[in-house]
């Protein structure tokens, strides 16, 4: 059975990443409509509480993603991070 994994960095600062996991879904529609959803929330939330100076400029810059993944088999997922 394929589900699908909804995650994004929440972090829009120039340095280090914070990634945060919104859900598995088994259909592909409600990852998308959870991926923006999230996305709008997440831009708003970062337009409110920077007002004078912001890391972001524009809704594009807010993006996560949805990764397709089989139940019950072993893999290895790279999701993102920050190393130094």
């Amino acid at each position: 059975m394929k589900v699908y994994l909804v995650y994004g960095d929440v972090h829009f600062e120039q340095y280090g990443s914070e990634f945060h996991l919104f859900g598995v879904f088994t259909s592909k529609e409600m990852a998308e409509k959870v991926k923006n959803q999230k996305e709008e929330e997440f831009y708003r939330k970062e337009m409110k509480e920077k007002p004078c100076y912001r890391n972001i400029d524009s809704r594009e810059e807010v993006e996560f993603e949805i990764k397709e993944m089989q139940l019950d088999k072993i893999c290895d997922l790279f999701v993102g991070g920050y190393v130094e």
